[in-house]
């Protein structure tokens, strides 16, 4: 009875539940009249998600062309700005910290490395810019191929980017080198936006054919998600890290659409049915950890720990201590 209850006891303190992701996430979206808005997306009824917009940059910081948004391991968001030739940065509150020059180019995608390298992608031309975490300029990757868009970078900083007027991704490693080319028609149709999931699956929002296809680690085909009405010519995505994607829309209600991670259409949600101002880039902000196996592994040696001593306490300290002696 004395192991059972420790162990009982253990595993309530140890071993917590996995996180409720699916309340926790927080979304943000960079809209046509230049700001940023944040929306809670627990409740999953268009009503009650609009009803918790918050605007958290304002549009009279003056800034416009702002599109592409994404944010770092530190909470800070980035936002690209277009017209200003600029990528803005802020803090987990919307405040305003800094501005990053991008030497005359149209920032559109962004993406962060490991080592927190910022990379922006040209929309009016060929390259891929890089700069450090301060925003200090590195160097630039040529891609070959005009247009780049959609950003996105794995677990061993490869970097994937997305080019809609030739329905193919490239793929460089860390150090800038061409390694390989994703998609092509008939899977990618207009490929405009880049996610990927903790388990290094990609998502590529195809704005022409109204999907998302999803490809492995690999670069091998995997699946389709979406289709109309659900999927509207979308034109940016992004992964939380349950898994589930989120879509923005550009026509029909111009709305964004939220999908599990089996592709299951769970609900949209429409910014504002005025049409005044539309939604544009998206990004994921989730205010759970999900690292349930590290608390589960770290639980799981300390039950073993507690049944060893139990173990040897019930064989007394005399056996114990001979086991020791050489």
């Amino acid at each position: 009875m004395k192991i059972r209850f420790s162990l009982f006891a253990l595993s309530m303190i140890i071993l917590p539940s996995t996180p409720n992701l699916l309340a926790a996430d927080l979304v943000y979206v960079s809209m046509t009249n230049n700001t940023i808005v944040v929306y809670d997306t627990s409740s999953g009824v268009d009503a009650t998600i609009r009803s918790t917009a918050k605007t958290f940059v304002s549009s009279n910081l003056g800034w416009q062309g702002i599109s592409g948004i994404a944010i770092d391991s530190t909470g800070n968001l980035y936002a690209s700005n277009g017209i200003g030739h600029t990528i803005n940065i802020f803090d987990s509150s919307g405040a305003y910290l800094s501005s990053i020059s991008t030497n005359q180019i149209n920032p559109c995608g962004l993406a962060f490395d490991s080592f927190g390298n910022i990379y922006a992608a040209d929309g009016d031309g060929y390259t891929i810019s890089k700069f450090d975490s301060s925003g200090a300029y590195l160097n630039s990757i040529s891609t070959g191929t005009y247009g780049p868009g959609g950003l996105v970078i794995d677990s061993s900083d490869n970097l994937y980017v997305a080019f809609i007027y030739n329905d193919f991704i490239k793929k460089f490693d860390s150090s800038g080198v061409f390694k390989s080319t994703i998609g092509g028609s008939p899977n990618l149709s207009g490929p405009v936006s880049l996610a990927r999931d903790s388990a290094g699956t990609m998502y590529v929002a195809n704005y022409n054919s109204n999907t998302i296809r999803k490809f492995d680690s690999s670069g091998v085909f995997q699946s389709t998600i979406g289709g109309f009405p659900n999927l509207n010519t979308p034109q940016s995505i992004a992964a939380d890290f349950a898994g589930n994607i989120y879509a923005v829309n550009s026509n029909g209600y111009k709305s964004i659409s939220k999908f599990d991670s089996s592709g299951n259409f769970l609900f949209s949600w429409v910014p504002d049915y005025t049409f005044a101002v539309a939604p544009l880039g998206i990004a994921i902000r989730p205010t759970t950890v999900p690292e349930p196996s590290t608390y589960t592994l770290a639980g799981i040696a300390l039950v073993i720990a507690a049944v060893t001593w139990q173990h040897r306490k019930q064989q007394g300290h005399s056996t114990f201590h001979q086991n020791l002696t050489p």
